[in-house]
């Protein structure tokens, strides 16, 4: 049986060191970094930042935003990646400098089969299903997340996960 439906069946905790997995993931974007000519910054401190979690569902949380940064972000633009931790928790953030978002649209970016009113830049496809997954998925590994943006000056998300302590 397949659990592409029921992910949270098969759960695998492991400890993930982020600057690792941030390393081997931003390889797959490359190619569709240098297509829109974006530029990927990140901002991680020289520290072993570890938490606890399924590396599959991770990476899920990290690609889905990725994709959106790159989906509404200008050609040329850039979108800084940032770990850092503060009171037991790793927070992640990926900022663009696309469109920014509308109170409306902070209000309902969650919620199933939602359309922003930002669109994409590129004529990429997008199905308004995306920022609800992340949520699901984070809220799995006991996470949250949070969206800082302001109309025109483009769109923050950050994940806070509890930290593993070693």
């Amino acid at each position: 049986m397949s659990n592409v439906n029921h992910p949270e069946k098969s759960i695998e905790l492991e400890t993930i060191k982020l600057s690792e997995f941030i390393e081997e993931w931003e390889k797959s974007y490359l190619t569709r970094l240098e297509k829109k000519n974006q530029e990927l910054r990140k901002f991680i401190d020289n520290k072993p930042y570890i938490i606890h979690a399924d590396q599959k569902l991770v990476t899920r949380i990290f690609d889905n935003l990725m994709t959106n940064a790159i989906k509404f972000s200008d050609k040329g633009s850039k979108i800084d990646l940032s770990v850092k931790a503060s009171n037991g928790l790793i927070l992640i953030s990926f900022k663009d400098y696309g469109p920014g978002m509308t109170d409306a649209d902070k209000k309902r970016a969650f919620k199933m089969f939602q359309k922003l009113s930002a669109q994409p830049t590129d004529g990429e496809s997008s199905h308004g299903l995306g920022l609800a997954i992340i949520k699901t998925l984070v809220e799995k590994l006991k996470g949250s997340i949070t969206i800082e943006s302001k109309l025109g000056q483009g769109t923050e998300f950050i994940i806070s996960l509890p930290e593993e302590r070693v």
